[in-house]
């Protein structure tokens, strides 16, 4: 799932990019024009000191080239004009819905940047143990354990939950399979394409198959009941702000059903294609 929904969000940003779709008409067009007119250009032939196809009353004359040049008979091509270009308001109306666009692109960026100097600062202001693979980070106030990257923070109420074990596992794992690239990613795709729903489907597919991930991996410790016994006495207090993963994620319901249930077969994947 992780794969596919990647790969969605891989071909749509291609495929609405601007100039996602080259034309290089124009370029082999200039290319084919500027050789045929090296190839009229009379050549000066050193013995006779005449030039070559020119006239026989004047040897300097260029007339071959002037009849069968490609740039004789060039007129600029009469311009064709769309049906919206004949209203008046209509680059008004392009300028508003650039503004627009541009305005909601800020804003999400702003806020993107903004909750990713929250983290930093949370790191910074924290005392933290540098582990192996990772960095421990004890911050005084968060509701919830989550993790940024290479960083995991530890809640004070899970430093002393008899789950720890299984919480510092579950993190440990979108730490080692890079899920916060994925959400910032797209965090991205949304910042460009606000307006569009599918982004933001991306982004909660994406988390959500996170979360199922790194609770299979969890759960294999001490068993999927005892996990499951561990995900219902968590609370939905975390703050979804920010482009993290936290523990206490929502959808616990479904986060259960999906740990215990069994794996899809091989043969399943061709479903996607």
């Amino acid at each position: 799932n992780r794969v596919y929904l990647l790969s969605i969000l891989g071909l749509s940003l291609f495929l609405t990019w601007p100039g996602s779709s080259l034309d290089f008409s124009s370029l082999f067009e200039s290319q084919l024009v500027a050789n045929e007119v090296v190839t009229q250009l009379p050549i000066a032939d050193p013995n006779t000191s005449e030039v070559a196809g020119s006239s026989s009353e004047n040897p300097f004359t260029i007339a071959p080239f002037l009849e069968t040049s490609p740039i004789e008979n060039t007129l600029p091509a009469k311009e064709e004009i769309s049906w919206w270009q004949a209203f008046p308001w209509w680059d008004s109306l392009l300028k508003i819905t650039l503004g627009i666009y541009l305005l909601g692109v800020c804003l999400h960026l702003f806020q993107l940047v903004l909750g990713i100097l929250k983290v930093w600062r949370l790191y910074r202001n924290s005392p933290y143990e540098p582990r192996y693979s990772h960095v421990l980070v004890y911050p005084d106030q968060i509701p919830s354990s989550f993790s940024f990257f290479r960083l995991l923070f530890l809640s004070p109420a899970d430093r002393r939950a008899s789950g720890r074990t299984w919480i510092e596992a579950h993190e440990l794992t979108h730490i080692r399979q890079w899920h916060s690239l994925d959400v910032l990613l797209a965090e991205l795709a949304i910042c460009f394409w606000w307006f569009l729903p599918w982004s933001r489907w991306v982004k909660s597919s994406l988390q959500e198959t996170h979360e199922f991930l790194a609770d299979a991996s969890a759960a294999r410790q001490q068993g999927k009941a005892a996990y499951s016994r561990l995900l219902l006495s968590q609370t939905l207090a975390a703050s979804h702000s920010l482009p993290v993963h936290h523990f206490a994620q929502s959808k616990t319901q479904k986060r259960i059903i999906m740990l215990n249930r069994n794996r899809s077969r091989r043969s399943s994947l061709w479903a996607y294609t």
